[in-house]
Formats: structure tokens, sequence, C-alpha cells
């Protein structure tokens, strides 16, 4: 679990939010690639169904959540301790917002694929600033390809490539 003084610039009242789930280890028989994955959206809901979605995904490979932050600055904490391989970060968020920490979690974890999940009109200056790929909410089917085609195992057959998903 992240320790509270790896990030000592969170504010104090928004650390409670930060929540990291157990490390959960693949049996050593199985072939399956697992992918550590940071959540980073101020709703509880969102960050819910994120889970429930890669809990689905599979084929090939399992995603462990290795934390959730709801807040830039908690998610940039959780990247730099946890380097996960794939950061799914929103835009509009308390505190600091999603562009204001892009280059920061690419610095703290620069072999993360970042994908950022937003509502806002962004996808330009997210891909400017370094992120592997933007995805609009609510365009669940072309979250699920941008997940494949950015982990380990490539994307299933038929699905869009990063660039027909709206990434860089």
């Amino acid at each position: 679990m992240p320790s509270l003084n790896a990030c000592p610039d969170a504010p104090p009242d928004h650390i409670a939010a930060l929540t990291v789930a157990p490390a959960v280890s693949p049996s050593p028989s199985t072939a399956v690639s697992t992918v550590r994955v940071v959540l980073v959206d101020d709703s509880p809901a969102i960050r819910m169904a994120l889970r429930e979605l890669l809990d689905s995904m599979g084929r090939g490979r399992t995603f462990e959540i290795v934390g959730e932050a709801g807040t830039g600055s908690e998610g940039i904490c959780l990247a730099a301790e946890e380097r996960p391989d794939l950061v799914i970060l929103d835009v509009e968020m308390p505190v600091m917002g999603g562009m204001v920490a892009l280059p920061q979690i690419l610095r703290a974890a620069p072999a993360a694929q970042v994908i950022v999940f937003s509502a806002t009109d962004s996808r330009q200056e997210a891909l400017e600033l370094g992120a592997t790929a933007f995805v609009p909410k609510g365009d669940a089917a072309a979250l699920v390809a941008t997940i494949a085609a950015c982990c380990p195992g490539g994307s299933p057959a038929g699905a869009p490539t990063l660039s027909e998903a709206g990434s860089r």
C-alpha cells in the first residue's frame, strides 16, 4: 500500500479518497499476462465501472488494479509508487485535473500507457501532452479496443487499432 509520505504535497483532506487494491499474484502455471492499472477519476461510480470493464476483458491477460485516485495529484503519487503498465485518466477533477497531471504521471512512470478517458473535448491536448490515447466517456467499445491495443496480448480480431480508436 502506498505510504502517505510518498506524496508530501497531496492535500490531506483528499488522501482519504486514495485506495489501493491488494496485490494478486497469478498462478505460476498460467500463461496469462498481468497488466498493472491505476484508475484516476473523481467519480467512484466511474472507477467501479472501469474495474468491472477490466474484469470482463480477460483473453490472455488479467488486469490488476494497483491503485485508484480521485485527483490528479493522487494519481501522480500512485504512478510514482506503483509504476503501472496502464493509467486511465479523467480530465476534470478537483485539486488537480488530468491535463496538469498527465506529464507528471509520465515522468513518474515513463513506461506507462496513459489513456485519457473524458467527457471533455481535449483529445488534441491530451495527445500533445503524451497520452497514448484519448477516448470519450460514453464510448465503451472504443475504450475496450484501446485498452486491448495498449496492453500485452494485443487487439482482439477485428478491434480497431489505436489510431482508429482516437489515439496518436
